[in-house]
């Protein structure tokens, strides 16, 4: 929210109009990236770190090999690391639900009026 609201003043500061683009995808990623499953936390509390390390292979390669690498060859711009950014983050959230069965109870204590 912070980084979308700064975006303009940040490109006027710079003297660039790119970077106010720029800033707004990453905004949209980190956005993204909140809804990630929170049970990939569990790998780690519970040293399960082979499905960690699967998790952030398969994150990692098909990041780069299905959408960066494709991007960068006929982009050839940095448009191509920032769509592999916010396809990387989209991957992960879909990876994260696949790989771990852990889902928000809606009874739950943290949303008790």
């Amino acid at each position: 929210m912070i980084v979308s609201a700064l975006a303009w003043p940040i490109a006027f500061f710079y003297g660039d109009p790119r970077l106010s683009s720029v800033l707004l995808v990453l905004a949209l990623r980190q956005t993204i990236q909140g809804v990630e499953n929170v049970g990939i936390v569990a790998f780690r509390k519970d040293l399960t770190f082979d499905k960690e390390f699967k998790f952030r292979v398969t994150k990692r390669l098909a990041t780069t090999v299905l959408v960066t690498l494709p991007l960068a060859y006929f982009l050839r711009n940095f448009w191509a690391l920032l769509g592999g950014s916010l396809a990387g983050t989209c991957i992960a959230v879909v990876v994260s639900y696949a790989i771990h069965p852990f889902r928000p109870d809606s009874r739950s204590q943290a949303f008790a009026l």
